[in-house]
């Protein structure tokens, strides 16, 4: 996607970044326990969590603006 795509995308709120946290966490916890996560070097580990971390901001921002309806006053 292009930057200004995500422009158009509706904000986060409380609540969904508390959503998107608590899930995070949860895959964060079970790829701790997963021997082969923890063999990769750690600058790997962090880029990977970053990145997995902005990969569920952003579906939830898509799956928003997909399942918003549309109010017309």
């Amino acid at each position: 996607m292009k930057g200004s795509e995500h422009e158009c995308l509706p904000e986060l709120t409380k609540k969904d970044m508390r959503d998107i946290q608590r899930k995070f966490d949860t895959e964060k916890k079970r790829l701790e326990e997963d021997k082969d996560f923890y063999t990769e070097d750690v600058e790997t580990q962090k880029l990977f969590l970053a990145s997995f971390y902005d990969s569920l901001c952003l579906a939830k921002r898509l799956s928003k603006k997909k399942f918003t309806p549309n109010k017309k006053v």
